[in-house]
């Protein structure tokens, strides 16, 4: 093992020398971590902080959209289709973009990816702010929002926590996460705060602006903590994947990979596709359309403390059942909407529950990719799964829409999805143990 430095009580995390920083990842990949650098909050925490901005930031574009359909609607006729097409782009350019990512994140740190991201994603909001009554500027900023979407997608933010948390994972990522359902909660409304005020354009221009200031923020934090940050391949060539690490094909075509992989594509796709449309949903249910901004919010405030309370269980109980269970609560809400007619009341409850598997999605893929994939296999592994995630975010309110134009009902949508919920809920509950520490992420 290698030898604590005597300096390491004073470290920097911009200046550790580089034999502890070689030690870090050695002892990191062989799951012997040195505690003086694993699970010290009291000196990393802005690392899960720099996550919670960067994935508020990565988000903006699928809690804001849906409340420019009416807007849009109005000014030139486009239909939801057309005004969520863009989201589709965006999670065809991450299927492939994520797995790019992934792989560089195995090579450099995530700080140098992110801020051009950040920057790349307000100049295409606020280029959206010009679009119209032509598609031609509609779809140019989405395209430049789908390129850089690819540059600050959950693996940029989050794969610092893996590096710097052990035993305390879950929490570090349910907080790190936690920038989602923040957004959940405060971007509908503050979206359709600036369109009331100021007009659907001004308002995409304020999105910008706030992407701006939490993305540049977030990437600067990681940027600061680069060098305890440098993947093991930058950090010590000698320290690669060890000969007893499986094969990435070996992990590509193993049960683990392809239940997460189902689990993505379907949880997304419905939580993603429930929540650009929510507002709309609720109006086809006589709700005003302020109240349903609120009750949207609702998606936020249980995100928040669906991914906290999941983060906390997964330190102490089997990712199993948390997850069996978990997917249960949206799959009764899909019910709901398949079968009843609910009211404000009725909404809220299948708001909580949107918010609820929001919160957990994620939180349990990133666990056991961490705890059954070897960490150096993380970046690329967790690349592809997300790159599924943003495909199927992008897919998700585009087939809800298509559903509702074409049916004038969002019940079929729901009914899908109740079914689809079941299936995770199973396939998460039939993971088979852990494997030996030698081989994953993780020491429990």
């Amino acid at each position: 093992m290698h030898s604590p430095c005597p300096i390491m009580a004073s470290r920097t995390p911009s200046n550790p020398c580089a034999g502890c920083a070689a030690g870090l990842w050695r002892n990191n990949l062989t799951e012997q971590p040195l505690r003086q650098h694993l699970d010290n909050w009291h000196q990393d925490w802005p690392v899960v902080i720099a996550g919670t901005l960067g994935i508020f930031t990565a988000v903006l574009y699928v809690y804001s959209t849906g409340l420019f359909i009416d807007p849009l609607r109005i000014a030139y006729g486009w239909n939801r289709t057309t005004v969520t097409a863009g989201m589709m782009l965006v999670g065809a350019v991450a299927t492939f973009g994520n797995i790019i990512v992934g792989r560089l994140l195995d090579r450099v740190p995530p700080g140098r990816i992110a801020l051009g991201g950040s920057i790349g994603q307000a100049l295409g909001f606020a280029s959206l702010a010009l679009s119209g009554p032509g598609l031609a500027g509609w779809w140019a900023g989405w395209t430049v929002i789908a390129v850089s979407a690819v540059a600050i997608s959950v693996p940029v933010w989050l794969v610092a926590v893996v590096r710097l948390f052990s035993r305390t994972r879950g929490l570090a990522l349910a907080v790190g996460y936690s920038g989602s359902s923040i957004a959940a909660f405060s971007v509908p409304w503050l979206t359709e705060r600036l369109i009331e005020v100021y007009g659907w354009r001004f308002a995409y221009v304020g999105v910008a602006l706030i992407a701006m200031v939490t993305g540049s923020l977030a990437s600067l934090i990681l940027l600061r903590y680069r060098t305890l940050l440098t993947p093991v391949a930058a950090v010590s060539p000698a320290v690669q994947a060890k000969d007893t690490d499986p094969s990435v094909l070996s992990l590509l075509t193993g049960t683990v990979f392809w239940r997460m992989a189902v689990m993505s594509l379907i949880v997304t796709l419905g939580v993603i596709g429930l929540t650009v449309h929510f507002v709309s949903i609720c109006t086809d249910h006589g709700i005003a359309r302020n109240e349903a901004a609120g009750l949207a919010g609702l998606i936020g405030i249980a995100g928040v403390a669906g991914r906290l309370t999941t983060g906390y269980l997964l330190d102490r109980f089997r990712v199993t059942i948390i997850g069996a269970l978990i997917f249960l609560f949206p799959a009764t809400a899909c019910v709901t909407l398949w079968l009843g007619h609910p009211g404000p009341l009725g909404m809220a409850f299948v708001a909580m529950a949107i918010g609820t598997s929001l919160g957990a999605e994620l939180d349990i893929m990133a666990y056991v990719a961490g705890r059954y994939f070897p960490l150096t296999r993380y970046g690329l592994l967790f690349g592809i799964l997300t790159g599924l995630v943003g495909g199927a975010a992008g897919f998700g309110p585009l087939f809800a829409g298509f559903l509702r134009d074409l049916t004038g009902s969002y019940g079929n949508f729901a009914a899908l999805l109740s079914g689809g919920f079941l299936l995770v809920s199973l396939l998460v509950g039939t993971l088979g143990p852990y494997p030996s520490a030698s081989v994953s992420g993780g020491s429990r």
